[in-house]
């Protein structure tokens, strides 16, 4: 649904740059909710013509809010009110992605695409330290915040170990409290990493955004007691509402 321009007017007598007057009333708009998260900016033809300035200072002028995150654009398709960024903070702590939804005041949900025994992986066989011959279980899951996709994530285990996991509802339980209740093996550690990749289009179809779109890949090595690990996991985040904060200290 396009926004009613009709009363966003700029000053050409002020000392203030227009493309600066047009970027401080959308924003806000953005702040007062006035303008919402999904919401689509009218084209940049209306707003050159409503309020009388030049195409470069409509580009200008909104390029600044696509730069700092509070816009997107969609190709073919408009530029649209961007969704707050969700602030992980799991490069600094250890805990489940429905305690940090909650935590921030957000409604969780999970969508399980895929929770199935599958072939060994050789590479991940190994990540994992069980032999190359060994099945694995592959549980793929949609996660959301307040209904609006954040992450694709593909978690790995051993078959042999935890296989009696392919019996629960995953969608409703979750596993790091299944593998501390069930198997006495809480995950305690991590290792994480995480670099920039670009949406495929299934990806792009789940987590709906557009192929082609910055992801986050985060990939995590996950430990017990003992020192080989019990989870694999490969997710991918959206670029567009998703930050990542990590707290130094010397």
């Amino acid at each position: 649904m396009a926004w009613d321009i009709t009363c966003l007017t700029v000053n050409p007598h002020s000392p203030l740059p227009l493309h600066y007057q047009l970027n401080q009333l959308l924003c806000s708009a953005i702040a007062s909710g006035e303008l919402k998260p999904g919401d689509c900016l009218p084209p940049e033809v209306e707003l050159v013509e409503q309020l009388g300035v030049s195409r470069a200072t409509v580009r200008q002028a909104i390029s600044g809010l696509v730069n700092n995150g509070l816009l997107y654009r969609r190709k073919g398709k408009g530029t649209f009110v961007a969704t707050p960024k969700i602030d992980g903070g799991f490069f600094a702590k250890l805990e489940s992605f429905h305690q940090e939804m909650i935590e921030k005041g957000l409604t969780p949900s999970t969508q399980v695409l895929q929770w199935e025994q599958v072939a060994p992986v050789q590479e991940i066989n190994t990540i994992l330290e069980i032999p190359q011959d060994q099945p694995l279980l592959r549980l793929r899951r949609l996660r959301f915040a307040n209904n609006a996709p954040v992450v694709q994530v593909d978690t790995y285990l051993s078959a042999q170990q935890f296989g009696g996991l392919l019996e629960r509802d995953m969608e409703k339980e979750s596993l790091y409290q299944l593998l501390e209740s069930i198997y006495h093996q809480p995950v305690i550690r991590a290792r994480r990493s995480i670099e920039a990749v670009i949406a495929r289009p299934e990806e792009a179809k789940y987590l709906e955004t557009e192929p082609g779109s910055a992801l986050f890949l985060v990939k995590t090595v996950a430990y017990s007691t003992g020192p080989a690990p019990v989870e694999y996991s490969i997710a991918r985040y959206r670029g567009d509402n998703n930050k990542f904060t990590i707290e130094l200290t010397r």
